[in-house]
């Protein structure tokens, strides 16, 4: 499931995991776990407190398991005291990582309907001794190890992380446990009938504070779904944090969790070193924008607008002509204490158009049925629909698109301004992978064309597929087997740096774009069985 990313900052240098400078030691997704392995592992939680089903609120459909815990108000703290971890000196920086969210009690398994906090709700954080065992009372004094006070969680429903920096215990201290306790900072708000559930609890040691390569992903706005007007206002992946005080107001700061996206939700990432620390840059400042689509009604050349781009990583765009609906630009930042640099990444927008066109994509999949494998099941979604007779389904055969099948438009007379959906299945034994594409055409024999799907051959025994390589441009494809869980992408260079970071794949086609010549590892993993994959490709420019 794609996931909003929030992060809770804690300290002023950040840091990376990478598998060169950090350590996974504890993950927790609740799948398989019970009240009574839980207290077996060594996790002591606050009263009222089970694991139990919920609906996720990014995919709603899909039931997970998580911790189903009281909400807070009034002075009732909520506490979870982890089991015990190996102390490691050589990585002394320490991320706690987990989702939360917040419902009505009555909603917890039964729908994904979230809710706000109905009170201000803060974290604390504390690093004390195995012998510990009280999950609500606070240590004080030497009792604890290291200790961080109340911060306010800013959104709910998103996923957190509480980062120490430059832990050192006492001598002869080998083992330590993990405090969390939520509290309500006003005694008197109550949250009744309020439940959090929390999932996902990952800890992550590293030996890196603010000297690792930076992370930049592709963003994606709309002017369709977002409220951003003309000019617009955003930041790119790794700008602005949500919770800094000189946030200006109208930035658009949420990437919406769809492709050309590679991340989704509030652009902040929490592996990044401090704002302080990064400075922001244009790709080709002198001309940075690229028009990708217009409307085929422009006069000359379409005018992609203006772009001022801050060191900060928050710009202001400003739309040329109405013609144009898609405008792109790239940019990269560093460290500027280290001087290590990310690789590029894109930041996409599209805008409403002047005129009416006859089909807006919303969506478009392409995948084989996992009980029939030789049917491709084929599925899109159109926004709305103008003046649309119906679309052609398009396979790509001996490097030709063919018209494989016809489908009328639901709408009435062609025109509608709600969602439709769409299926067609066909019978696909190629060995090799095949290429689908949607023609939609209207009643005056224009057309327009979904983005293109791939398809893996009847036989793949292999999860994934990695096309071309080498690969000549930059840019490379992955194309999954399996479409029925998230994956989690991380592309790393021959150096060990993370250049690319995906979370929470759904799709089973992913482009990675922006790479500079060399090699490269792509590590795979499955969000539900936790199943590694790790592939090589090289890049030639």
């Amino acid at each position: 499931m794609k996931k909003i990313l929030l992060t809770i900052l804690l300290v002023q240098a950040l840091f990376l995991t990478t598998i060169l400078n950090a350590q996974s030691v504890y993950l927790q997704d609740f799948s398989s776990a019970t009240n009574s392995s839980l207290t077996n592992a060594g996790w002591i939680i606050s009263n009222n407190t089970q694991v139990q089903e919920y609906y996720n609120p990014s995919a709603c459909s899909i039931k997970d398991k998580g911790l189903g815990t009281p909400g807070v108000g009034k002075n009732a703290p909520m506490g979870i005291l982890l089991p015990a971890m190996t102390y490691d000196a050589s990585k002394p920086y320490l991320l706690v990582n987990f989702e939360l969210y917040v419902y009505r009690s009555n909603d917890v398994g039964s729908n994904c309907t979230v809710q706000p906090f109905q009170c201000t709700t803060v974290v604390e954080a504390y690093i004390v001794p195995t012998s510990w065992n009280k999950e609500t009372t606070l240590p004080t004094g030497n009792q604890a190890y290291a200790s961080l006070p109340g911060y306010q969680i800013v959104y709910p429903n998103a996923n957190n992380t509480v980062a120490f920096n430059n832990i050192s215990m006492p001598n002869g201290v080998t083992q330590y446990r993990i405090l969390l306790n939520f509290k309500s900072s006003n005694g008197d708000c109550t949250s009744n009938g309020i439940k959090y559930v929390f999932d996902d609890f990952n800890i992550v040691k590293s030996s890196c504070s603010g000297t690792c390569t930076p992370v930049t992903n592709s963003d994606y706005f709309n002017s369709t779904k977002q409220s951003f007007g003309n000019p617009m206002k955003g930041n790119v992946y790794g700008g602005y944090a949500p919770w800094a005080s000189n946030v200006s107001p109208g930035f658009e700061m949420n990437s919406l969790s769809e492709l050309p996206a590679t991340n989704s939700g509030t652009d902040y990432d929490f592996t990044n070193p401090a704002l302080s620390q990064m400075t922001f840059t244009l790709i080709n400042p002198a001309n940075p924008l690229t028009v990708e689509a217009n409307t085929g009604t422009c006069i000359g050349t379409p005018n992609p607008g203006t772009l001022a781009f801050s060191s900060d990583g928050t710009f202001t765009y400003t739309r040329g002509s109405d013609c144009v609906t898609r405008v792109s630009f790239t940019y990269k930042t560093r460290n500027t204490s280290t001087n290590l640099e990310s690789n590029t990444s894109k930041v996409t927008i599209d805008l409403a158009a002047n005129v009416v066109l006859p089909v807006h994509f919303q969506s478009f999949t392409a995948y084989r049925n996992p009980q029939r494998k030789e049917q491709v099941l084929l599925k899109w979604e159109t926004a709305s629909e103008q003046n649309n007779r119906g679309f052609n389904v398009q396979r790509k055969l001996n490097g030709q698109w063919k018209n494989i099948a016809f489908v009328f438009s639901q709408a009435d007379n062609g025109n509608s301004n709600t969602g439709l959906a769409y299926e067609y299945k066909e019978i696909n034994t190629a060995v090799g992978t095949s290429q689908y594409q949607i023609q939609q055409v209207d009643f005056d024999g224009k057309t327009s064309y979904s983005e293109v799907k791939s398809v893996v051959g009847v036989d793949q025994k292999t999860a994934v597929q990695v096309y071309p390589n080498p690969a000549v441009d930059g840019k490379v494809n992955l194309l999954f087997k399996e479409t029925n869980s998230p994956k989690d992408i991380i592309v790393n260079d021959v150096n060990g740096r993370i250049v690319k970071l995906f979370k929470e794949v759904w799709d089973n086609n992913l482009t990675i774009e922006g790479l500079q010549s060399g090699f490269y590892t792509i590590k795979i993993t499955d969000r539900r069985s936790s199943e590694t994959i790790v592939e090589k490709v090289v890049i030639k420019k």
